[in-house]
C-alpha cells in the first residue's frame, strides 16, 4: 500500500497483470492511521478473518522501507 505494485502477479493461481508503465500506485501520502484502517478493513472483509493492523505496524514498515523508490514486484513480496 505504501509503495504500490508493478508487473505480473498470481493470486490463488489466477494471473493479474499491471503494465510497467501503469503500476498500482503507492499511497504513502496517507497517514499511518489511514493506511491501518484500510488494511484492517480489507483483512476483515470478503470472508477474511485476519486481525486489524495498527498504526504502529504501519509506522514500522514505513520506516524500514523509507528509501524504497519503486513499486514492489511479486518476486520481492
Amino acid at each position: 500500500v505504501l509503495h504500490g505494485l508493478e508487473g505480473p502477479l498470481r493470486v490463488n493461481g489466477t494471473p493479474f497483470t499491471s503494465s510497467a508503465e501503469v503500476p498500482m500506485p503507492g499511497f504513502s501520502a496517507l497517514s499511518n492511521e489511514q493506511i491501518a484502517e484500510v488494511l484492517s478493513f480489507v483483512r476483515e472483509a470478503f470472508g477474511n478473518r485476519a486481525g486489524p493492523i495498527s498504526p504502529e505496524e504501519v509506522r514500522r514498515v514505513r520506516e524500514s522501507t523509507s528509501t524504497r523508490m519503486r513499486p514492489w514486484t511479486e518476486a520481492e513480496l
